[in-house]
């Protein structure tokens, strides 16, 4: 008989890791630190720790902490951007903060601060864009119809 996930963590010897008792797969859906670092549900023979610095401290000690611990968690999450408007001047359009990938509207992520960003194609293309009239900016700026704002 199966038992409910506890998100608690053993070892998992095969990677000499710290993992959590969870489904395989789950954590596909959280990222980074916030994650789960999903091991499969546990064997009734397997230890199980609150935190996984005890997890590494009681069962792996011949491996540095840092080292368990930094190879235990889930690999850090993707910066994702805002999905707000910002212009691009190179294409004389407005265009979203995502990766250029996820649709034809993103143009990038942005990673610093100097940007000014706008919840809509139309108010960064009347600001940004004064030259273009921002009813074409728009449409230039979404592509195509399909596009949501």
């Amino acid at each position: 008989m199966a038992h409910a996930a506890t998100n608690k963590w053993y070892v998992h010897w095969d990677g000499n890791i710290c993992v959590q008792d969870c489904l395989e797969g789950t954590e596909e859906t959280l990222y980074g630190l916030a994650g789960l670092s999903c091991g499969g549900l546990s064997k009734t023979n397997d230890l199980m720790y609150a935190t996984l610095e005890e997890c590494c401290s009681e069962q792996l000690p011949w491996i540095f902490s840092d080292t368990c611990e930094n190879e235990s968690l889930p690999p850090p999450a993707g910066v994702r951007g805002t999905s707000r408007w910002y212009v691009s001047y190179k294409k004389n359009k407005c265009v979203q903060d995502c990766a250029a990938k996820d649709s034809p509207s993103c143009g990038g992520i942005i990673e610093g601060s100097y940007e000014s960003f706008f919840p809509n194609p139309y108010l960064c293309c009347e600001d940004k864009l004064k030259w273009i009239d921002a009813n074409e900016c728009t449409t230039n700026s979404l592509h195509e119809v399909n596009i949501v704002i």
